[in-house]
């Protein structure tokens, strides 16, 4: 009885996603001709996951928001107690003089 219901709820939810369109992601390089370097790029998307990230994480909005969320684990992680500090651990850790 246990496998009977189990396969009920799987073919359950196979019938409900069944008629939804699939999209497939695809490996694609994420610098052309290195083939070393890859990321996943979904058919829907414009850019792969990679490019994707790398944009979010140049935008100040974008890091201040995760900032913002995260507060509460960057802080227990690094010891901080504002956003600001985390520039100075950063530029401590490169090596970079603030000026």
């Amino acid at each position: 009885m246990k496998y009977a219901t189990y396969k009920l709820r799987i073919s359950f939810l196979m019938s409900i996603f069944a008629s939804e369109k699939t999209l497939y992601m695809k490996f694609v390089r994420a610098i052309a001709g290195y083939n070393h370097l890859w990321a996943v790029r979904d058919e829907a998307k414009e850019a792969d996951e990679l490019t994707m990230l790398f944009r979010e994480w140049s935008n100040a909005n974008y890091l201040l928001d995760f900032f913002l969320a995260n507060i509460d684990d960057l802080q227990g992680f690094f010891h901080v107690e504002k956003i600001s500090d985390l520039r100075r651990i950063y530029y401590e850790r490169e090596n970079i003089k603030i000026s």
